[in-house]
C-alpha cells in the first residue's frame, strides 16, 4: 500500500535548481532569435537614406538657411518621405558664419551717422535752470562739428509778462 507523500515533498520534487549562468544564456538565446527575425534578410541597422533623398536635404537648406532640422523635416513628411528628424540633422549642409565685424570697423562704416546728442542742466547765479541741448556730428581723424546747441531758460515771471505782451 502505497503511504501518503507529503505536500513539501511534492514541492520540493517541482522545483528545479538553475545556475544563473543558465539563465543568462537563454536570455541571450532569446535576443539573438528575436533580431534575427527582426533583420530577416540578413540587413543590419538603420535602413539607408537614398542619394535623392540626402540632396533634396542639401538643396533645401542651401535655399533656406534659416530652416532648422524641425521645419526641413515636417517639409519632407509632407512630401511622403518617412526619415527622422535626427537623420535630417546628419545630412544638413552646415554654413560656416562670416566673422563679426569689430567696433572700430563698425565706427568707421557708419561715421558719417554718428551723431551724439547732449542734455544738460545748468544752475545760474539767481537760481534758475538753464538747459542745453547739443548735438554734435562725429568724423574719425577730425574734431567734432557741431550742429548746433540750444539754450532754453527756465520760465519765470519776466518771461511770461514779456510772452504775454508779445503774443497779446
Amino acid at each position: 500500500m502505497d503511504l501518503p507523500v507529503p505536500p513539501l515533498a511534492r514541492l520540493a520534487s517541482a522545483l528545479a535548481i538553475v545556475k544563473p549562468e543558465a539563465v543568462i544564456a537563454w536570455h541571450r538565446a532569446g535576443f539573438r532569435l528575436f533580431w534575427s527575425w527582426k533583420v530577416r534578410g540578413g540587413q543590419r541597422g538603420r535602413p539607408v537614406i537614398s542619394r535623392e533623398v540626402r540632396d533634396l536635404i542639401c538643396k533645401m537648406c542651401r535655399e533656406n538657411p534659416s530652416w532648422g532640422a524641425p521645419r526641413i523635416h515636417g517639409e519632407l513628411l509632407k512630401l511622403g518621405i518617412d526619415i527622422g528628424e535626427s537623420s535630417v540633422s546628419k545630412y544638413m549642409v552646415r554654413c560656416r558664419k562670416p566673422p563679426s565685424q569689430t567696433w572700430r570697423t563698425f565706427l568707421q562704416n557708419h561715421a558719417q551717422q554718428l551723431v551724439s546728442i547732449d542734455f544738460r542742466v545748468r544752475r545760474t547765479l539767481n537760481c534758475y535752470f538753464d538747459y542745453y541741448h547739443r548735438s554734435r556730428t562725429h568724423r574719425i581723424g577730425e574734431e567734432s562739428s557741431y550742429i548746433c546747441t540750444l539754450r532754453y531758460i527756465t520760465p519765470n515771471r519776466t518771461w511770461e509778462s514779456q510772452q504775454e505782451e508779445v503774443h497779446g
